[in-house]
């Protein structure tokens, strides 16, 4: 049984695994599987997939579908995987595509109609998709429970931590306006900012100096996967700023390691999470209205042991454990 895996397999230029490459690491052993691409830039790694797919041996691929030119990668997939007669499962990842779907629709349904079959980690792609007429099964991504846990260690008092590359889509500058809003109230409060530098660091640095928050903001680059843990561990409450979030892996991996959650409402995070229960969810991009999340559990330590206890709960249900019988059956089908 041969499996080609298309999309970033970028672990050893960014640190973190992305949801396809952890899925061919771990059924690597029991199952012949190829991953491409691995190349850092745009063009080398749509090349590198074209090769790929042209002359490997498979039969499935398995294709991560993103928006924006990420979109390109599944659709160069699709027509190699029709050429060759083999078959194809699309993945749709990108928070954007409902955006991409109206107004590229005829060259978006094109690149599904190839599919054999079309998963999806977001519950709100799949409801957008429906009435279009479109079957989309539910395959949530999951996490390494083993890594991500809590760690025995001291959480710092009145800690922020972000945890994203600083990108424009995950707004990484509203992180610096919820400090500024808290400091008002608690002083004291600081934030960790941890993720490689996507064009946006120096906007974040120079915000953050005319708000006079510079001095509480530690910036760390980009870390490693398996050092994640010990932020969420040691802060107070982990701020989710992005504009689209098509499953939300990285707010999944905080609530493992007991940190809470305040996050915009966007994409999937209102389809999983409960607002008040298991994370603090705040509808736009007001800064003062997520900085009252935050102080609201800063004053409040059994609202704080809530969202925290709860949020651990839910993520344990995202373990490869529970997720593995799902790639088994899909490969049993269609490999």
């Amino acid at each position: 049984m041969s499996i080609l895996f298309v999309g970033n397999i970028l672990s050893k230029h960014r640190g973190t695994l992305g949801p396809s490459e952890k899925i061919t690491r771990l059924l690597g052993e029991e199952y012949h599987i190829k991953a491409v691409s691995d190349k850092a830039s745009q063009l080398p790694r749509l090349l590198d997939i074209i090769w790929t797919c042209f002359t490997a041996d498979y039969k499935l691929v398995i294709a991560d579908t993103y928006s924006g030119n990420a979109f390109n990668i599944a659709r160069v997939a699709s027509i190699i995987a029709r050429l060759r007669r083999k078959k194809l499962v699309l993945v749709l990842r990108g928070g954007r595509l409902p955006e991409l779907y109206k107004t590229n629709r005829s060259n978006v349904q094109t690149v599904l109609n190839r599919a054999d079959k079309i998963i999806s980690p977001s519950q709100y792609l799949i409801g957008f998709l429906k009435p279009e007429g479109y079957e989309v099964e539910y395959y949530p991504d999951f996490i390494d429970t083993s890594v991500f846990t809590e760690q025995p260690q001291e959480r710092k008092p009145f800690s922020l931590l972000w945890v994203r590359a600083f990108k424009y889509i995950y707004n990484p500058e509203l992180a610096v306006k919820i400090l500024h809003s808290v400091a008002q109230k608690y002083p004291e409060a600081t934030l960790t900012m941890v993720g490689p530098d996507d064009g946006l660091l120096n906007d974040v640095k120079k915000l953050a100096a005319e708000l006079g928050v510079l001095d509480k903001i530690e910036f760390i680059g980009r870390v490693d996967n398996k050092q994640l843990p010990a932020y969420y561990s040691s802060h107070s409450v982990y701020l989710n700023t992005t504009s689209y979030e098509s499953f939300g892996i990285a707010v999944v991996e905080a609530a493992s390691c007991g940190i809470p959650v305040v996050s915009t409402k966007v994409g999937e995070i209102p389809y999983i999470w409960a607002d008040g229960e298991d994370m603090m969810i705040v509808d736009g991009f007001d800064a003062d209205a997520m900085a009252s999340r935050v102080t609201a559990m800063f004053g409040d330590k059994e609202l704080w042991q809530k969202i925290s206890g709860n949020a651990k709960t839910k993520a344990r249900k995202f373990s490869w454990d529970e997720i593995k019988k799902k790639w088994e059956t899909l490969f049993a089908e269609k490999a």
